[in-house]
């Protein structure tokens, strides 16, 4: 629970909008990471509009703009071809 803590004050973790009544409930990290929100709390806005786009978790947009072929994204300063990143490798 101290980690769990520390990481939520760290990277500004809303507590509050946890299913969970406490961190104590979380039996490790990957638990916590994948917590359930409580219902309703995030709405998808433009649900009928096929040009919206919905992230399946709290994020920062870095950068945006037209993907060529050969671009790269860097996730965690790893830089990753987008081909790959969106659509994995060959036998990986």
């Amino acid at each position: 629970v101290p980690m769990l803590k520390l990481y939520s004050k760290v990277y500004g973790v809303n507590t509050e909008e946890m299913e969970a009544a406490s961190l104590g409930d979380f039996e490790n990290f990957r638990a916590f990471f994948t917590r359930r929100l409580k219902k309703n709390l995030r709405t998808i806005e433009e649900k009928d509009d096929p040009f919206s786009i919905c992230s399946p978790c709290d994020g920062t947009v870095f950068n945006f703009g037209t993907c060529e072929e050969d671009s790269f994204v860097v996730v965690k300063n790893t830089p990753y071809k987008v081909e790959e990143f969106l659509f994995g490798t060959e036998g990986g």
